[in-house]
């Protein structure tokens, strides 16, 4: 099923632990693949499209789905990863 639970805020959590469980890129590429422990979607097999709050910008809460957050997830990771390498 597809929907949003606009009170729901399972993905900003998960994002969150994704963020600080980690050591590093490597030990995330290496555990975010199918089933892997940072799999989002995974997780939640059969509701990965269902929607919650990923984060809030400027007090606005931003929705996504549940692959959308493993997504970001990834995006953020690399960012991270980005910032240490240049500086």
């Amino acid at each position: 099923m597809r929907k949003i639970d606009f009170k729901n805020d399972w993905s900003d959590l998960e994002i969150q632990w994704g963020m600080n469980s980690s050591n590093g890129i490597l030990h995330y590429g290496m555990n975010a693949g199918n089933n892997g422990i940072f799999d989002l979607k995974s997780k939640t097999a059969g509701m990965e499209y269902r929607g919650s709050i990923m984060f809030s910008d400027s007090g606005e809460n931003v929705y996504g789905s549940r692959r959308d957050a493993g997504n970001f997830l990834a995006g953020a990771k690399a960012k991270d990863q980005f910032y240490l390498l240049i500086f």
